[in-house]
């Protein structure tokens, strides 16, 4: 049997959102953790840490050596959360003091960070919820693969 082309292929969504509850109550959406922008982000922000690692390596352990680990801006978890934020978080039920709605900005979204308590599980817990959004547009694809195609097998059809 050939193998038969479809004149389309299927391609995984990666502009898919999922709405999440966190477990304080808010509710927040994600993209797909398949977003290129975040794919990018996530790759340079492992190379810059591999980087990073190997010069410290190097140093004397001295007070500059000290202060440049406790440098905020350069914290994993921070950098994470800058990711996420910008190219993850599409949008949330916050609101502020006086009760108006927050905007959903990357900097909100970091201020939002550092009110959940655990900045990690928190960076962990928006991970599991791309990945979830990741996965059902995997499963979606699955199911648009197995959907019959409307191609021919090129055959010309004879009958009148």
């Amino acid at each position: 049997m050939a193998f038969i082309l479809k004149k389309q292929t299927a391609e995984l969504n990666t502009d898919n959102v999922g709405e999440f509850t966190h477990a304080l109550g808010f509710k927040i959406t994600f993209r797909s953790l398949f977003n290129p922008k975040f794919m990018r982000a996530s790759a340079m922000l492992d190379a810059k840490h591999i980087l990073e690692r190997e010069k410290l390596e190097q140093r004397k352990y001295d007070d500059a050596f000290f202060d440049d680990i406790d440098d905020e801006q350069n914290n994993p978890n921070t950098m994470a959360l800058q990711a996420i934020g910008r190219f993850l978080f599409v949008d949330f039920d916050v609101s502020d003091e006086d009760g108006n709605k927050v905007e959903p900005t990357p900097d909100n979204f970091l201020l939002l960070s550092k009110q959940v308590g655990d900045p990690f599980a928190f960076v962990e817990w928006c991970i599991e919820c791309a990945t979830k959004v990741a996965q059902d547009s995997a499963a979606e694809l699955e199911n648009i693969k197995k959907k019959p195609s409307t191609a021919t097998t090129g055959k010309k059809n004879t009958k009148t």
